[in-house]
């Protein structure tokens, strides 16, 4: 028979029992980390933006193509992976070419994983909440040419899978493949914006100016780096006698093969192309000794990447005039120069 004590001693045994498993903290082993939120933007810097704006951009939501990898240069496109998630939530992910058309691409991200133009060789990486990689795109090495299999004009798609995310598991992301110099044909049309920039007299003094311009761009062959159209040059520039005294300008220009330059000077040509206007030369051949007009302007537009805008500073969209007084006595003693704006308005 079980004597009195001994019930009450193993009572105290089992309440013991219970409340030490009730104080025990869980193990690291025991935690599960809060679920990732996978987002997909054309470019880093969206990640600054305001959720609402942000969602716009975000392909999982829309569907979007990149912009064109274009042929023969192969020119890189790239998109980033986010993880948008909560605090300690870690987002693993990994990009195929695992499409019907798979195998024609090569891609990379900065976190050390790259892809050689095999389908069934994924990109991985892991990224903790709010962080990101950069994933950059291009076509194999062997399929560079634009001539292969039809392969300009062809919209490849890579698969993003995020298996552990709480909002999309797979998210393709579309590529589209043109042709260099096909696409350099969307630059024909009207441009137009202001120029400014100083004139240059005497010991170093110098005078504002600026005006307008209007560029009718009828043609462009990248083959033969020459353009043909109209460029209308308006505003107020300078000529020095010895003091500065405000120039009226009206010109139009005509350029062609003779006097401008279309194509890749000094750029690589993923980073966009320029048009050289020589405002000083007439639009015929040297031999026939047509005289042109000293002043100008050295006209240099610098086209985006992309063929939708014009780059502006150093070494970008730019002009020179050579000022000259109306009596001839100080003709080229000065020039004026700076920079172009604008864009594309038909």
């Amino acid at each position: 028979m079980v004597k009195l004590s001994q019930c009450l001693l193993l009572l105290c045994i089992v309440v013991l029992s219970f409340q030490l498993s009730c104080d025990k903290k869980p193990t690291e082993s025991d935690k599960t980390p809060p679920a990732p939120i996978v987002a997909i933007y054309p470019s880093a810097n969206i990640l600054s933006f305001s959720d609402s704006i942000r969602a716009l951009w975000d392909f999982t939501k829309t569907a979007t193509t990149l912009k064109s990898i274009l042929l023969p240069y192969n020119c890189p496109v790239s998109f980033v992976i986010a993880n948008i998630g909560p605090e300690g939530s870690i987002l693993n992910y990994s990009v195929v070419d695992d499409g019907t058309l798979g195998g024609f691409l090569t891609f990379t991200n900065n976190q050390g994983s790259t892809n050689t133009g095999h389908p069934n060789i994924p990109v991985t990486g892991s990224l903790n909440a709010g962080g990101y990689a950069t994933i950059t795109v291009s076509v194999g090495p062997e399929f560079t040419d634009s001539s292969f299999g039809g392969l300009v004009g062809s919209t490849l798609v890579l698969n993003i899978y995020t298996p552990n995310a709480s909002n999309y598991i797979k998210t393709p992301v579309a590529v589209d493949i043109r042709n260099y110099n096909d696409e350099v044909q969307q630059l024909c049309g009207i441009w137009s914006g202001t120029w400014s920039g100083n004139s240059y007299g005497q010991a170093s003094a110098t005078s504002p100016v600026s005006g307008t311009w209007i560029l009718n761009l009828q043609s462009v062959d990248l083959a033969n780096q020459t353009a043909s159209g109209t460029l209308t040059w308006n505003g107020s520039d300078v000529y020095w006698n010895p003091e500065p005294h405000a120039y009226i300008v009206n010109r139009t220009i005509v350029f062609n093969k003779y006097n401008s330059d279309f194509g890749l000077p000094w750029m690589p040509p993923c980073d966009g192309v320029e048009l050289h206007i020589s405002g000083n030369k007439a639009p015929y051949p040297d031999s026939l000794g047509v005289a042109g007009d000293p002043y100008g302007p050295d006209f240099h537009l610098q086209f985006s990447p992309g063929f939708w805008s014009i780059l502006v500073g150093e070494r970008a969209s730019s002009w020179q005039t050579q000022s000259y007084d109306p009596s001839g006595l100080y003709i080229g003693i000065s020039i004026s120069t700076g920079y172009l704006y604008g864009s594309k308005s038909q």
